[in-house]
């Protein structure tokens, strides 16, 4: 080790001679000299690069685990080097000195054939853990260019920031199969502030204390591939989640396509360590059992603002925002969301990601708490959920992603289909209908770790195993912008009404408290993507309404009611004027899903289908014969509030359901239709121990009273629905 030393110490000695220039002491007279035209520009080239381990170290309380990525190989494309430059001025400003740093890659592949979740301490229980593996590839420089106006980090005065990473490719594999994000964008310009705060860690934002708002543009990406022959100007969504399936050499079949572009204001990313807010839920207590979170890790938070066509923050050149979903590939479709508000009429739709935890972590369990509408759903006598990760006495090791208080709050009041690049476009057919699917308060713990699982009885093989715990609220006013949010599945009516302004006429599921829990086995097989859960609750409670969206203006004569020509109450979601009634139930089993992506052969067999089982939670008998035990169920219920605020309830319901279901369900988006084609068999295997059996009874006045019983040994019930606005 000392030869070593010394012979190390002695290259770097003959190094720094050979190079002593570059160490001169600059004097102030040359200090003053440089501008924004001077600097130092360095470019470097390398045919090859090999990392053996990069590995990000926990600082765990319990032990030292890690995460990394392991036999890593980077090469340039087609025989070509990689070849990196760097552009460094320094000048001065109006603010002060500021500086230009201008970077960028050529185009290169990265292979890390290993994912590893490691642990190093006497009480691991799985030292080394493989969670498939990562290829990121691309096909146009990786560009990044940063302006400052006074120093490197400073909150009072402005930055400009371009990042370029256009039509890439990243794959996460397993067994020779890879899900693929194809032509990824994720292309942006803007202004903004960029600081360092002991409480905030590391901050980009386009507002800072009592400053002006910036805007920050997705602008498109001109697309490189399948362009079909009519299009001059293809392009693809500033920010472009293409997820594709496929072997790892190729022939990647489609799944489906998210975008989103143009200008967002009020954005903000920040990054620390702080994991205090993992326990908070968004109720007036805590969780407790996240010992094994330990001091640190990482805390991410990121959020924007969607602009509209009327935004007094565009500026000349800018697109107001607009959001894309549907399916990819040859010959495939897509809608396109325009016209974006929040759940009232007149304020600015969002998204925000809420606090993101990144850990490593080795416990048994976790706690996870829900609003008192889905302790009811659920039959449970707290708002505590537990969600068991492991059996082991010291407890399993795992990768943990926790999300608090993420919020969606977009609704949609035009919306048009789209063509894919591959074909000729769609001539303009913007109409006055839109969605909103905004989400309220979406929490969520996901553990992952490796996982063996065997599929049709073949040989055993290693994936991905998850134990996931995700909740939304149905309704709320958000703390931090202090606006009525909801989570809701609506459809939206945004013509212009007879006193000249958009109806807003909505209709559907709103308020929803879902939640889901389930564990398992995530794997790569030949025909899709295999999903197996060992333990699987779904529970949600809504209402069925139809109405006009808060904020908007009642869409009648002024003379046929007092109302005429008044806005919409702002908390009118928070009141059953407009519900029909209201929709609970819970799924308590165990199941498997297989999502089957679609071919690129030819359009009619371009679709989205779904295949899998689903068996009920057995009952006991004596739970049979308790009418208190509803089991698995689906609830048609009727509230009725009288003039002192007391709740009565009715319901017809379906309980204790038990047996086995088996389905089949394909979407395909049309050019101007979406077409559901959904089949559920009764009792596939024909076992007749596994024929679906229920009851159906009715809750009035607080008691559960039994009508009848349903027992179906096998059958098949198909549906078929398409969706074609006017």
């Amino acid at each position: 080790m000392k030869k070593i030393t010394t012979l190390t110490a002695l290259a770097t000695s003959i190094l720094l001679a050979q190079h002593a220039y570059a160490f001169e002491v600059m004097t102030d007279e040359s200090l003053g000299a440089v501008t924004g035209q001077d600097g130092i520009s360095i470019t470097h080239e390398v045919s090859r690069v090999k990392v053996d381990q990069l590995n990000w170290v926990d600082p765990t309380d319990q032990n030292k685990m890690k995460m990394g990525v392991h036999n890593v190989q980077i090469d340039g494309v087609g025989q070509s080097t990689i070849t990196s430059k760097l552009d460094f001025d320094v000048g001065t400003t109006d603010a002060g000195v500021g500086m230009r740093i201008a970077a960028s890659v050529s185009p290169f592949t990265a292979v890390a054939q290993n994912i590893m979740l490691l642990c190093q301490g006497a009480t691991c229980q799985t030292p080394t853990q493989n969670l498939g593996s990562l290829t990121i590839a691309t096909s146009s420089p990786l560009k990044v260019l940063l302006e400052t106006s006074n120093g490197l980090f400073n909150r009072n005065d402005t930055a400009y920031m371009e990042f370029q990473l256009q039509n890439a490719s990243i794959s996460h594999g397993m067994n020779g199969h890879s899900v693929t994000l194809k032509d990824f964008n994720f292309n942006f310009a803007g202004s903004g502030y960029m600081y360092v705060a002991a409480d905030e860690g590391i901050v980009l934002t386009t507002k800072s204390t009592g400053s002006k708002d910036h805007t920050v543009n997705l602008g498109r990406v001109k697309d490189t591939s399948d362009v079909h022959s009519s299009r001059s100007d293809a392009t693809n969504p500033g920010v472009n989640i293409d997820l594709r399936y496929g072997t790892d050499s190729g022939a990647q079949r489609n799944l489906i396509r998210m975008g989103a572009s143009g200008a967002v204001t009020n954005a903000r990313v920040a990054l620390n360590a702080n994991q205090e807010g993992i326990k908070d839920f968004g109720l007036a207590t805590k969780a407790s059992g996240y010992e094994s979170v330990g001091s640190g890790g990482l805390h991410l938070g990121v959020r924007a603002d969607f602009t509209s066509k009327d935004d007094p923050s565009l500026v000349a050149g800018q697109a107001p925002t607009t959001l894309e979903i549907g399916h990819t590939g040859i010959g495939s479709y897509a809608i396109e969301f325009s016209n974006l508000t929040s759940l009232v009429a007149d304020k600015n739709a969002y998204i925000d990601f809420g606090d993101i935890y990144i850990n490593t972590i080795q416990a048994k369990s976790l706690d996870f708490l829900v609003n008192d509408k889905l302790k009811a759903t659920l039959g449970l006598t707290n708002n505590v959920l537990t969600q068991n990760l492991s059996n082991q006495t010291a407890g399993g090791n795992f990768a943990l992603v926790a999300i608090r208080g993420m919020d969606f709050q977009s609704i949609a009041r035009t919306a048009r289909f789209i063509s894919d690049n591959s074909i000729a476009a769609i001539a303009s057919n913007d109409n006055s209908w839109g969605i909103g699917i905004p989400i309220y308060n979406m929490n969520a713990n996901v553990a992952l770790s490796e996982k063996k699982y065997s599929y049709k009885n073949a040989a055993e093989k290693s994936g991905i195993g998850y134990n996931l715990v995700m909740s939304t609220d149905g309704y709320g006013v958000d703390k931090k912008t202090g606006t009525p949010s909801t989570t809701s599945i609506i459809l939206i009516d945004g013509k212009k009404g007879i006193n000249g302004q958009e109806v807003n006429y909505y209709a559907g599921l709103r308020n929803i408290n879902a939640l889901i829990q389930s564990d398992g086995v995530i794997g790569y097989e030949n025909d899709g993507i295999y999903v197996r859960a060992d333990n699987l609750l779904i529970a949600a409670n809504a209402e069925l309404a139809i109405g006009q969206l808060p904020g908007s203006t009642y869409n009648c004569a002024t003379t046929a009611s007092a109302k005429c020509g008044t806005t919409v109450p702002l908390d009118n979601f928070s009141k059953r004027d407009d519900v029909l009634t209201n929709i609970a139930f819970k799924l308590d089993g165990k199941g498997e899903l297989f999502i089957v992506p679609g071919l690129n052969d030819s359009a009619e067999n371009n679709y989205l289908s779904f295949r899998g089982s689903f068996e009920f939670k057995a009952l006991t008998d004596a739970e049979k014969k308790d009418q208190k035990v509803m089991g698995s169920y689906l609830s048609l219920m009727n509230e009725d509030v009288n003039a002192s605020g007391v709740v009565s309830a009715s319901s017809i319901n379906i309980n204790k359901m038990q047996g086995d279901l088996g389905f089949d369900a394909r979407i395909k988006m049309k050019q101007d239709s979406v077409e559901f084609d959904n089949q559920v068999k009764f009792n596939p295997t024909n076992n007749m121990s596994k024929a679906f059996r229920a009851e159906v009874s009715m809750l009035t006045n607080g008691n559960m009273q039994k009508m009848a019983d349903i027992a179906l040994t096998g059958g098949t019930m198909r549906s078929n629905m398409a969706i074609t606005p006017r």
